[in-house]
């Protein structure tokens, strides 16, 4: 049985080599569906918009906020830089750095898991994880979740880290940062750390202050100096637009849907559809909590557990307080921050309650959990990994139009373009800088000059760009359709005619191929432009 010490002493593991095998086959899998969405992955801006900007980092000298708007903290694009400016940019590379950082956190959930509960706990994290597709297609595509998630596994490290306490505080200081530098809305599971660190942690009192102090000197050193440079734009980030005039905030805040029964419901059962293994764990572990209980003996928890689960909760109830006051997409109940903690706490707490059931059930119980997360196969597998096999592959539309683009364009030219910026990180080009994030950030308003500030657009500069001040314009069919018809903008058509009669006046069109990321990918060059 388990003691409150078992990081340190874990409870020996019964069923000689099947957890062994079953931890083995569970790394297959998940290693199969890494190369699957390598290089057969879907994409969307993300991907293309943490590796562009991570090239133009390191390559260009840009920095977020002064030279390019970003909607979140600046790390990500200084960690997907580095690769892009080593090996060369691509889409592939950026998805194996990815891929990289979600090998880290499986490793490092495993060992937290096996350290507090034994190797069958380990077993059920990795299986939870191989289980999630949706999961790990955030994890394995260039998004945030695959950085960011290590960040979080790091510092549940350091929080159990019980027989190095000083250390263990002075990294999940560290991670806490690097976490809330990656993305910032992760800040309800930094504050169960912080509050963990200040309250309970067994590390002594300046060992636990000396962390909060490393923490905080980290994000000072990399905010406060772009701060200093784009203030107007960092505080435009930090408060998600609430910083600027009416008509400048982000459109969710303007014309965002209030939220009700239906779209809050549909939510939860997405995210308990794609966390199925988690929320079948709990269950398990409550129903033996509650056998235990009935023949009269209290489960004892190894500690951490608590932590773990609490971690993940906080994250996902701030998601519901901002869907259902800040009318945030329920879709923001699916980005998997909260999944690593969950899962730790939830194989944790399936393996420590079925060790103290009765002989039979404990000397084969835990086996039960990579089991029972297999069952929910049918209930959360599907194509939500994000993989197609169509001919051609992303990887190679993407290729397609990178080679169209670096034929008839030069480095110093001024590209307009309203595409996702995949296939310039590929041909080495750079757009405007406004549209980075491409028409993400534009907004419907007459505030120019705080537009500009911030580096976002409206319809006067795309005019001005239009009228001779990009002499190139690069287009796709589908972005074309999306500005017009997505329904994010009150005047999705309007904003077509501006592009459109802007390309018909004053450019001719030199180059086109089909088969790009963006379907039939359009070249124009100035009138008169060499």
């Amino acid at each position: 049985m388990p003691t409150a010490n078992s990081l340190s002493q874990p409870a020996p593991d019964r069923g000689h080599g099947l957890p062994v095998g079953l931890l083995v086959a569970g790394i297959v899998v998940v290693g199969m569906v890494a190369a699957a969405v390598a290089l057969f992955g879907t994409t969307d801006y993300d991907e293309g918009g943490y590796a562009y900007g991570g090239w133009l980092v390191w390559t260009q000298g840009w920095v977020p906020y002064r030279d390019f708007f970003t909607r979140i903290p600046p790390l990500l694009y200084y960690i997907y830089g580095i690769p892009q400016s080593v090996f060369g940019p691509s889409l592939l590379v950026a998805r194996l750095t990815s891929t990289a950082f979600a090998g880290l956190s499986i490793g490092l959930a495993a060992v937290v898991a096996r350290r507090l509960a034994g190797a069958w706990a380990a077993v059920a994290v990795v299986w939870l994880f191989a289980t999630s597709t949706v999961v790990m297609g955030y994890h394995f595509h260039a998004m945030a979740p695959g950085v960011t998630g290590s960040f979080v596994v790091l510092a549940l490290v350091g929080l159990t880290w019980h027989s190095r306490p000083a250390a263990g505080a002075l990294l999940s200081g560290a991670a806490t940062a690097l976490m809330v530098l990656s993305r910032h809305d992760t800040a309800p599971m930094a504050g169960v750390v912080v509050a963990y660190l200040v309250l309970w942690h067994p590390a002594p009192l300046k060992h636990r202050v000396g962390a909060l102090v490393l923490a905080a000197a980290l994000l000072t050193v990399v905010m406060v100096p772009l701060y200093h440079m784009a203030p107007d734009a960092v505080a435009y980030m930090l408060t998600v637009g609430r910083s600027a005039p009416p008509d400048v905030r982000p459109q969710a805040f303007m014309i965002g849907e209030a939220v009700n029964a239906h779209t809050m419901a549909h939510g939860l059962w997405l995210w308990t559809k794609y966390r199925a293994g988690v929320v079948v764990l709990l269950i398990g572990a409550a129903a033996l909590a509650w056998w235990c209980r009935r023949r009269g003996s209290v489960l004892k928890l190894p500690d951490g557990t608590a932590l773990a689960l609490a971690v993940g909760a906080a994250q996902v109830f701030v998601c519901l307080v901002g869907i259902i006051v800040l009318r945030y997409s329920p879709s923001t109940l699916l980005y998997p921050f909260d999944f690593w903690p969950l899962a730790v706490g939830a194989a944790v707490l399936f393996a420590s309650a079925a060790r103290q059931t009765p002989v039979t059930f404990r000397r084969w119980g835990p086996a039960l959990a990579p089991a029972v997360v297999g069952g929910v196969m049918a209930f959360g597998w599907g194509p939500h990994v994000g993989i197609t096999t169509g001919r051609p592959t992303v990887l190679e539309r993407v290729d397609s139009g990178a080679r169209l683009i670096a034929e008839h364009t030069s480095p110093k030219d001024r590209i307009f373009t309203v595409n996702d910026p995949h296939e310039f990180l590929q041909a080495q080009r750079v757009i405007l800088p406004e549209l980075f994030e491409a028409f993400f950030n534009f907004r419907d308003s007459r505030s120019t000059a705080v537009l500009d500030r911030l580096r976002l657009f409206n319809r006067e500069m795309i005019q001005q760009w239009l009228s001779g001040d990009a002499n190139v314009a690069v287009v796709s069919d589908h972005s074309l359709s999306w500005v017009r018809h997505s329904g994010r903008y009150a005047g999705g058509e309007a904003l077509y005619r501006v592009i459109q009669d802007g390309l018909d006046r004053n450019y001719d069109l030199i180059a086109e191929t089909e088969g790009t990321l963006g379907g039939r990918l359009r070249i124009y060059r100035l009138k008169a432009s060499p």
